[in-house]
């Protein structure tokens, strides 16, 4: 019986298993860039004249600390950028009314008259009189509240400047030729090839259908979907080939 399992197992293991040939190419040497020289650089060893020649008069001159000078060819430009920024404020205001509804008002009206008889001779016995009463209640008072918010957004503009700065330095030795320059622009660059190969590898991949393995027990299933997880992401590549290595 263990046989058989085992038997059906390793069966199943390498249904799911596919080895497939690829080819890649492999970096031996990146492309980059190179700095080759600045287009002032010819400039050396021209006298101050033959220099203001090709570039004018310079922006200022200085010392270069050993007896020469320095022609200062410069320009400063500012680039000014404007960015938005938002400020919020918020405004409340809360109003309460009271006012009181209306009570009961109470109305009483009487009449009254007596007359009196003495001997048949009729006379007034009593004054009549005639009453009237009020009254009013109020009634309770009640409130009304009533809050208010609003919100005040307010958009500000800003500026930011900053300074751009394009220089050319030429230093001038006492006998006025140029020994040297310092610039920031006219820089060059050669494009370095990079060196690369061709490579040919054996690479195993499990196949889903290994989770059939599940079939057979939990265990196996589990093993088998690690196993596939891991080659998925870190496939086991077997070199077999390379060509010669090239440049582009």
């Amino acid at each position: 019986m263990k046989t058989s399992y085992l038997a059906i197992v390793m069966l199943l293991m390498c249904s799911c298993t596919v080895t497939e040939m690829v080819t890649q190419t492999k970096t031996l040497k990146p492309s980059g860039q190179k700095y080759v020289g600045n287009d002032y650089e010819d400039m050396v060893g021209l006298t101050e004249n033959q220099i203001m020649q090709k570039m004018s008069v310079p922006t200022r001159r200085e010392s270069d600390g050993n007896g020469g000078k320095i022609l200062v060819y410069e320009e400063i430009k500012y680039v000014t950028s404007s960015s938005e920024s938002y400020s919020a404020r918020s405004n409340s205001y809360g109003t309460t009314d009271a006012y009181a509804e209306a009570g009961t008002v109470g109305r009483s009206a009487g009449y009254g008259d007596a007359v009196g008889y003495n001997d048949g001779t009729v006379a007034a016995g009593a004054a009549g009189y005639i009453g009237a009463s009020s009254s009013y209640s109020a009634g309770a008072a009640s409130s009304v509240s009533q809050n208010t918010s609003s919100t005040d957004t307010h958009r500000q503009a800003q500026s930011v400047s900053r300074q751009e700065k394009k220089y050319v330095n030429f230093f001038i030795d006492a006998e006025g030729k140029c020994y040297h320059v310092k610039a920031n622009i006219g820089n060059r660059y050669a494009r370095t090839p990079g060196t690369y190969q061709k490579c040919k590898y054996e690479v195993k991949k499990y196949k889903p259908a290994g989770f059939a393995l599940y079939l057979c027990g939990f265990i196996p299933g589990f093993i088998y979907t690690m196993v596939y997880l891991h080659n998925k992401f870190h496939p086991q590549m077997k070199e077999i080939e390379c060509g010669s290595p090239y440049q582009k």
